[in-house]
C-alpha cells in the first residue's frame, strides 16, 4: 500500500488483504478502528485480456454476491459498505451497497 493512503487510514482502519472470513477469501477488508466509521469490504474481479469491458457489471455484481454467498461480512456489526471491483486494464467498473447489523 502506498505511502500516501497508509497515512490518511492511519489510526482510522486496520486494512488487511486476502483475509479469510466466512467461507472463503476476500480481497479486501478494512476494520474501522474509530467507532463511528463504517466497515468496509472490497472484492475485486479482473477480466481476462480476450474479454470484453462489456462484462464489467456483470463481474462487479458477481464481485457483490460472492461478498453475500460466502458471507464475508460474518461477525461484523454496525454499517458495512461492500464494493464489488471488476476491471480490465485501466477500464473500471463499481457496485456498491451499505449494509446497518
Amino acid at each position: 500500500m502506498s505511502k500516501r493512503y497508509e497515512n490518511h487510514l492511519h489510526g482510522k482502519y486496520r486494512v488487511r488483504l486476502e483475509f479469510e472470513n466466512g467461507k472463503g477469501f476476500m480481497d479486501i477488508v478494512m476494520e474501522p478502528k474509530v467507532p463511528l466509521l463504517p466497515n468496509i469490504v472490497i472484492e475485486l474481479k479482473r477480466l481476462k485480456s480476450e474479454e470484453s469491458v462489456d462484462r464489467l457489471i456483470p463481474e462487479a455484481k458477481i464481485a457483490l454476491e460472492q461478498i453475500h454467498d460466502r458471507d464475508y461480512i460474518f461477525g461484523m456489526k454496525g454499517r458495512i459498505f461492500l464494493y464489488g471491483i471488476a476491471f480490465k486494464g485501466m477500464e473500471a467498473k463499481v457496485l456498491s451497497e451499505t449494509l446497518s447489523r
